[in-house]
């Protein structure tokens, strides 16, 4: 059976047609509520002909996100044509999303009347309900197939990327999306709100979904040489952990409630950090002390912002045991404790986030493969051998950010590795064959490694082909 490609003209006619009668039928919609309130039958007929719409677009497009970027509005990552029949319905539709602090609305298939009501008694009461406060009261409602959304994919920035390799560009739009509103959450995140960890689970359901997909994530190859902020931080251990969890096994479910609390793990951090080297090498003992007193705080801090619930206890015993494995671990537990298996995946993912994006004792960044080694060699022995192997499935032999030699003496920078296939990553190439220079007018080439092909060896630091960032 032939399956469509999604760019034939065809293809990219039916998109156009479909984002018209969608943003169209929408204002249409939103013009006369204005006028009527919800249950009237003329409003009720235009969420009717509104919805039909929709699942006309739901059959060939799947999940709708309709969301204004850069000054234009975009249908599923592609700009909508101004047209002079459709220029005033997209303005106004630009009016009405900034009137609410929201970038667009993310339909889902399935969504039915009755939801969509429910979405809309918050989405037309603008005063009461803007940004974060619209997320949390649809989230409370358990609205769960309609859903305001934060941030636009950069959408010619991923199909540039996706002539090269479409899966990984997909990958990294989806985590971009994530860190997003991994950011516009960090206020309540630091005080651990009470429906933060609602929020924080829709946030990670992408990543659970690529995760358990097995798609590669390629995010970390673009971070190199920096330290994260706390936001990208959170979201790279949650990520590693996901990931990791998703080798050993987890459900849906359960790498939702990992991924949540992982972007809890360092929320007591904000109150111990003023004063506190980021390198634990360069603390004197009373910094060393005063920065291990962030996991106490983050127990505080999300048993004071959270009712008493099984996910709440679970993000407190992550925020309390998360350092509590290996040669300086801490707190002291009491004897006996058994700490939990999901603390134990997160604290694996926190090591090696921590190492690969951190400075040793010389200044100098880690590698990817160098941070690995340290996560399985020094401090392997705190952690089960089935973490430790999941770990490795998720990242790969040769992380994601790591340069490496192949076969043919070419260089090539991974990108991610598949973990049916930890030893092949898909990688970008640097040079060609014995260090020869690629073309200078051309795309460096990207993708998996072909059939008979492998990698030699990861080199050091001091071996990569171009300077480290100076020292901050």
């Amino acid at each position: 059976m032939t399956t469509p490609d999604p760019h034939t003209p065809a293809h990219d006619d039916a998109l156009a047609e479909h984002a018209t009668q969608v943003s169209m039928r929408l204002v249409a919609l939103l013009r006369t509520a204005r006028s009527y309130q919800l249950g009237n039958q003329a409003l009720t007929t235009q969420i009717d002909h509104f919805l039909g719409v929709l699942q006309a677009a739901f059959a060939d497009h799947g999940e709708i996100q309709l969301l204004d970027h850069d000054g234009d509005l975009h249908f599923n990552g592609v700009r909508i044509p101004l047209r002079a029949t459709n220029l005033r319905f997209l303005e106004q539709l630009q009016q009405e999303f900034h009137a609410r602090e929201i970038n667009g609305v993310v339909f889902v298939p399935g969504l039915d009347r009755d939801e969509f009501e429910s979405f809309m008694r918050f989405f037309l009461a603008t005063d009461a309900y803007k940004g974060m406060e619209l997320f949390g009261a649809c989230e409370a409602q358990g609205i769960t197939r309609v859903f305001p959304a934060f941030a636009a994919v950069e959408a010619e920035a991923v199909q540039q990327d996706a002539t090269a390799v479409p899966e990984l560009a997909q990958s990294y739009a989806t985590y971009q999306q994530a860190l997003h509103l991994v950011e516009a959450l960090a206020p309540a995140r630091s005080r651990a709100a009470g429906i933060e960890l609602r929020h924080l689970k829709r946030v990670v359901q992408p990543l659970v979904d690529t995760a358990v997909a097995g798609t590669p994530d390629p995010s970390q190859s673009a971070l190199d040489g920096q330290r994260l902020t706390a936001s990208e931080h959170a979201l790279q251990v949650s990520l590693v952990a996901i990931r990791t969890g998703a080798q050993l096994g987890l459900d849906r479910a359960a790498l939702a409630e990992l991924g949540a609390v992982a972007l809890l793990h360092d929320t007591g951090k904000s109150t111990v950090a003023a004063g506190v080297p980021v390198d634990a090498h360069a603390r004197e003992a009373g910094a060393e002390a005063r920065a291990r007193e962030h996991v106490l705080a983050g127990v505080r801090a999300i048993a004071g912002g959270n009712a008493l619930h099984e996910s709440s206890l679970l993000a407190m015993r992550v925020a309390l045991e998360h350092h509590a494995f290996g040669p300086n671990a801490y707190p002291t537990l009491p004897e006996g404790h058994q700490r939990s298996p999901l603390s134990e995946i997160v604290a694996i993912a926190d090591a090696y986030v921590c190492l690969r994006f951190s400075r040793d004792k010389t200044g100098a960044f880690r590698t990817p493969s160098r941070a690995l080694a340290t996560v399985l060699g020094p401090l392997g022995p705190a952690f089960d051998p089935a973490v430790r192997a999941a770990l490795v499935r998720a990242l790969g032999l040769y992380p994601p950010g790591q340069i490496v030699v192949l076969d043919d003496g070419a260089l090539a920078i991974v990108l991610a590795t598949s973990p049916a296939t930890p030893d092949r990553p898909q990688v970008e190439w640097l040079t060609g064959a014995a260090e020869a220079p690629l073309p200078a007018d051309q795309p460096r080439p990207a993708g998996a490694l072909p059939e008979g092909r492998h990698v030699v060896r990861a080199l050091t630091r001091a071996e990569w082909p171009f300077a480290e960032p100076d020292a901050a």
